[in-house]
């Protein structure tokens, strides 16, 4: 999925299918996030999405592992733990053993924040599709809202203890650059959304303020402390 990138990336992109007739590339002209991870999803034929934002990186067994999970614990969704990384700093990727993995339903901590990296999931096509697939009218927490979604239709948020995606954070990052502090208050009516459909408490919403007022730090000095 190419939503209108600037540089030579389409370009090595439209090289992979004669490397791989799997890969579809689908280019389009600036359509907005939501709108192009539904365009996407739309164009699949597979029986599982699973997604990977432009600037994290996957393990290698990745997709292997999660299957193997999602088979053998009968889960419609997954997302597993995440590495952090700090820009350009390298990865060195460990063997995962899937009889060593825990697998926890994290659902009730969607009352605090996101517990799910987006980098790191899997689903079935056929459950993204049947809850609305991403909000095309959010500019942010796209994700944090189409994992709400799937609780409220009953299905857990389920999360695997492997490493198997590593996130990037640097402050030339999208959300960091443009439009912050739009970013942080849209960040906040998702979560009171969240907070509201599932019976969150008082603590919650206390704590979604607390979390408001740590996002309008500057992001150097909340990076810093990651």
């Amino acid at each position: 999925m190419d939503d209108g990138s600037t540089d030579d990336t389409l370009n090595y992109l439209l090289t992979l299918p004669e490397l791989d007739n799997r890969i579809l590339v689908l280019p389009t002209t600036g359509m907005g996030r939501g709108r192009a991870l539904n365009h996407a999803i739309s164009h699949a034929k597979g029986s599982y999405i699973a997604n990977l934002d432009a600037d994290d990186l996957s393990h290698p067994q990745r997709l292997e592992v999660q299957l193997a999970l999602m088979q053998q614990h009968e889960l419609p969704f997954l997302c597993s733990a995440p590495q952090y990384i700090r820009d350009d700093e390298a990865v060195y990727w460990q063997p995962v053993d899937v009889r060593s993995c825990e697998v926890v339903d994290c659902s009730h901590r969607l009352l605090r924040r996101n517990p799910v990296n987006h980098s790191s999931v899997i689903m079935e096509r056929t459950l993204c599709q049947a809850v609305g697939g991403y909000d095309e009218r959010l500019m942010s927490q796209l994700d944090y809202d189409l994992w709400y979604r799937i609780c409220l239709a009953e299905y857990p948020i389920t999360r695997s203890s492997s490493v198997l995606v590593a996130k990037r954070f640097h402050a030339r990052q999208s959300f960091e650059r443009h439009r912050r502090l739009r970013y942080i208050w849209n960040s906040y009516l998702v979560q009171r959304r969240v907070i509201a459909g599932l019976g969150g408490g008082w603590s919650d919403r206390a704590y979604m303020v607390l979390r408001l007022c740590i996002g309008l730090v500057p992001p150097s000095i909340r990076l810093s402390r990651r």
